[in-house]
């Protein structure tokens, strides 16, 4: 957790537990110390809690300056307003987030919530930014068993396959049920795992956010998750346990950008196998499935064929034996059934360097969409322009390799869109970091 993100916390920890009894600030303080030692090693624990300490008696000194009046909502809220425009000031929107999910956490442990700090949550979240959708998310995820108070199009439970499936069922309420299925609730089930992981999407900021509330012995990067307790899930997060397969953060994230109502796209390949003329070197038999929504890597030493097996894949080379279907259509047989579902992007440039820019992609679009008017190719050309980050080189001339007027990493995101502008289904590219910068 970073320093801002922690400091922040604790200037709204120290404020809210002075809107608490005595006897609660006590526990708030606990709390506190366990939080920290959850986040932090124990060398700075000490250090956190006595900055905690030292905020906590400036604020009951300014409430007696006040004349006491710890319970006056205006008083609360000017403080709060204060502090939160500091906050704005230092941290960005996502990390605001986060400082509010905590506070949450923090306000809710004992499961009261009392007016003053009802009063105090809204006002962090008016200052912050936040809109009343996704405080209500936020508020039912973290008070636990309330999930089903959260918008469906921002949840998705993980859960194991339940015992009776949809087909034993009967009657009109089958229908319903898998409507509802189908148009509000995101299910991923995977075997073995008693109770449930239910992951909020907080579209604002794109963050994910889960808790767990099982017996598993599961681990969060490296860490084993505490139970009822919320994780922020980053990206290249995985949630690991002996007993379960793991859940990555790609695959999270693919349940919720997946458009509603589209149709899947599946490639497969059936035990393919590839030959080099005169030579027994190639593609051993290899059998591969994905669906859309994933991003697949082809990782090997110089010459070992990635190349090879991403032009087997993507049709351009026959395989010896097997085949390679999308959507159970075969990519030789049915190739009129699949036209420009597949998009390639080779190593080589396909660029004309006499052209500009702009004028690649220009007649590159007036080429494949030649039943579109000329304003609609525009519009299309522009979009790709401005989603690569080519807008300012867009009137320079492409040139060659050894006659530069662009970067390589430009040459590469060019070559990429030329491919990208058709919107394929399936887009391979090889060797698509090479030029660009980390």
């Amino acid at each position: 957790m970073s320093e801002s993100i922690l400091n922040a916390l604790i200037h709204l920890f120290a404020l809210v537990a002075n809107v608490n009894d005595k006897l609660v600030s006590e526990k708030d303080r606990a709390f506190v110390l366990a939080y920290l030692r959850q986040h932090l090693d124990e060398a700075v624990v000490e250090e956190y809690l006595k900055l905690y300490d030292d905020y906590f008696e400036f604020y009951s000194r300014e409430l007696q300056q006040s004349g006491g009046e710890a319970d006056d909502s205006s008083l609360l809220r000017f403080q709060v307003t204060n502090i939160c425009g500091q906050i704005n000031r230092e941290l960005h929107q996502n990390d605001r987030m986060i400082v509010f999910l905590r506070l949450l956490e923090f306000v809710s442990e004992d499961d009261i919530f009392s007016d003053l700090e009802r009063i105090f949550i809204q006002t962090v979240a008016d200052s912050f930014n936040i809109s009343p959708n996704e405080v209500k998310d936020a508020k039912a995820f973290i008070l636990g068993g309330k999930h089903r108070q959260i918008d469906p199009g921002n949840l998705l439970i993980i859960r194991k396959p339940k015992e009776t499936s949809i087909d034993e069922l009967e009657g009109a309420w089958v229908e319903m049920h898998k409507r509802r299925m189908q148009d509000q609730e995101r299910v991923v089930e995977r075997e073995s795992l008693n109770g449930k992981i239910i992951v909020l999407f907080l579209k604002s900021t794109g963050t994910f956010v889960f808790r767990y509330n099982g017996n598993n012995k599961l681990t969060f990067e490296g860490r084993p998750l505490v139970r009822n307790k919320f994780y922020i899930f980053k990206q290249g997060g995985i949630i690991r346990g002996n007993e379960i397969a793991p859940i990555y953060y790609s695959e999270v994230s693919s349940w919720f950008f997946q458009k509603p109502g589209g149709i899947k796209i599946v490639l497969s390949a059936v035990n393919i196998e590839y030959r080099y003329p005169l030579s027994q070197n190639g593609i051993r038999p290899f059998s591969f499935s994905e669906e859309s929504g994933q991003l697949i890597g082809i990782m090997g030493v110089s010459g070992s064929g990635k190349s090879t097996l991403l032009n087997v894949l993507n049709g351009k080379l026959k395989p010896r034996r097997g085949k390679i279907l999308i959507n159970s259509n075969d990519i030789h047989r049915d190739a009129a059934k699949i036209e420009g579902q597949i998009g390639f992007v080779p190593q080589d440039d396909l660029l004309i360097e006499e052209l500009s820019v702009y004028q690649n992609l220009y007649y590159n679009a007036k080429l494949c969409f030649g039943n579109l008017n000329e304003e609609r190719i525009t519009e299309i050309v522009e979009k790709v322009l401005r989603d690569l980050g080519l807008d300012e080189i867009r009137d320079l001339r492409v040139g060659n390799p050894l006659n530069k007027f662009i970067s390589g990493g430009q040459r590469k995101r060019l070559n990429i869109g030329l491919e990208l502008m058709r919107e394929p289904s399936i887009l391979f590219i090889d060797e698509p970091t090479s030029g660009l910068s980390s």
